[in-house]
């Protein structure tokens, strides 16, 4: 029989995140219902895999949330589609995540490329590349020998120095980028003419080529100026990031994508008909308080994505902000029907209707929030403060009691239980959750007391005066 602490311990060593799960794994759990219910088969993967042209895709999420796992599964999924995959983690060999720039990973995919389809294509493109600069660079990898002496796989080693002493050698990787950065667009350039050649003879079966970039989200955020490593990377080079010539999909920091300058329209050049992107402008904006261009962008993801119910639901939100109460229903309504059991839409929609004082219906939404997710403190308070305005004192005590159950420290539901009981005329439980009240959050529950006419019939209690006047050391 395992301790507690050796169970602990074990748990601990079992779940490893920065291990991802290979694709088909049986410990694999779907867990789209709490993160969100993108499909990443669905939203990369077939787009790849209809697309005419070439698609360059940005996908990200919170550190932990199974990016790496859902690339592998991606992998697999189109490589049972007829594509050949170039899959690798680039902070594994190329790049180093605390100081990364655009030719870090331009170096980064050159050296994987090369190292996966050499022997299908003609390297010779990119060997000339390097060759025409290697004095200037030959330092840089720290081989003494001529370029023109080294035997192919030699030559084509010399991709993997220079990137290994970019991660590794910190006093050489300005000096790698110095040498390398101007001369990126004739690089990417030999590049596509590698990969013409790859796509030509990809083994049997194969009849597309596409790449993914791990792990750029784990890069760390650097600033210069008014500009940061990850603009560099994802704004400014937007377009040579986008140049190879096969399907692309990169990771990227969440931060970046809902950056200030990400609301702007060059975060749309890499992919101007992803719903998502506008999805996530949308959602930028919203955080700037920027509501109307928010809702344009939520209009933008829902023309090219029709029952994305997640824009639905944020477009009701900025309606919300903009006081637009009725139109905000509408959308919860549009969200609703394509994810009835979505429970924060139905939250929504309570609150407006909440704005709108049709408390019975905002009631009704509330109940159906509680039916998905019973431990949603704020819906449970949200209901009873409807109670409240319906005069229903009773009941909305028991709901604030609910929300009391799940957040016990939660003080604006131990206040309105004290109101509620101030006006039915129960002095001691008025007093004692006013009490608890303003043990939780003393100063903003005193204030609101003093001048709360629910309290009229209590206000010269001897214990409300004390507990009105009281100071915070004695809380």
């Amino acid at each position: 029989m395992l301790d507690s602490q050796e169970l602990l311990t074990n748990l601990y060593n079992a779940f490893n995140p920065f291990e991802p799960l290979p694709a088909g794994d049986p410990k694999y759990v779907d867990c789209r219902d709490v993160r969100g219910d993108a499909d990443i088969f669905n939203e990369l993967g077939n787009r790849m895999r209809l697309a005419k042209t070439n698609t360059c895709q940005l996908y990200s999420g919170h550190r932990g949330a199974g990016k790496s796992t859902e690339l592998l599964r991606l992998k697999q999924y189109l490589e049972n589609r007829q594509f050949y995959v170039v899959y690798f983690a680039a902070d594994e060999e190329d790049i180093d995540s605390e100081d990364a720039q655009y030719t870090d990973i331009l170096l980064a995919c050159t050296r994987r490329l090369l190292k996966d389809l050499h022997k299908i294509a003609n390297p010779q493109p990119i060997l000339n590349w390097l060759k025409e600069r290697w004095q200037d660079v030959k330092d840089l990898a720290q081989t003494p020998m001529e370029f023109e002496s080294m035997e192919v796989e030699s030559q084509l080693s010399q991709f993997a120095k220079l990137t290994a002493n970019l991660r590794a050698v910190p006093e050489l990787r300005q000096q790698i980028r110095q040498k390398v950065n101007p001369h990126t667009v004739t690089l990417i350039k030999v590049l596509n003419e590698f990969l013409a050649d790859a796509k030509k003879h990809l083994p049997n079966g194969y009849t597309q080529l596409a790449v993914i970039v791990d792990n750029l989200d784990r890069m760390v955020l650097v600033k210069d100026g008014d500009n940061t490593n990850y603009e560099e990377v994802f704004l400014d080079r937007s377009e040579q990031l986008k140049a190879l010539d096969c399907h692309l999909v990169y990771t990227a920091p969440i931060s970046m994508l809902y950056s200030k300058r990400a609301t702007d329209d060059q975060a749309l050049k890499i992919q101007p008909d992803d719903h998502q992107v506008w999805n996530n402008r949308g959602i930028a904006l919203g955080n700037l308080r920027q509501y109307e261009q928010a809702i344009a962008s939520y209009d933008q993801a829902l023309k090219i994505k029709p029952d994305l119910h997640q824009a639905w639901n944020n477009r009701g939100n900025a309606l919300d902000e903009l006081g637009q109460y009725e139109q905000a229903i509408a959308s919860y309504d549009q969200a609703l029907k394509i994810k009835p059991d979505d429970h924060q839409a139905w939250y929504n929609r309570g609150y407006a209707l909440d704005e709108l004082g049709q408390y019975e219906q905002a009631i009704a939404s509330y109940n159906q929030a509680l039916k998905i997710k019973p431990d949603d403190h704020q819906a449970w308070y949200n209901r009873g403060y409807a109670l409240d305005e319906l005069g229903q004192y009773e009941q909305a005590i028991a709901s604030y009691d609910q929300a009391l159950k799940f957040k016990p420290d939660f003080h604006q539901a131990w206040y309105n239980k004290a109101c509620n009981y101030a006006l039915q005329g129960n002095i001691e439980q008025a007093i004692e959750n006013l009490e608890k009240a303003i043990h939780f959050n003393p100063d903003e529950c005193r204030e609101w007391a003093k001048t709360n006419s629910d309290f009229d019939s209590i206000r010269e209690d001897e214990r409300f005066v004390a507990l009105i006047q009281e100071q915070h050391t004695g809380d």
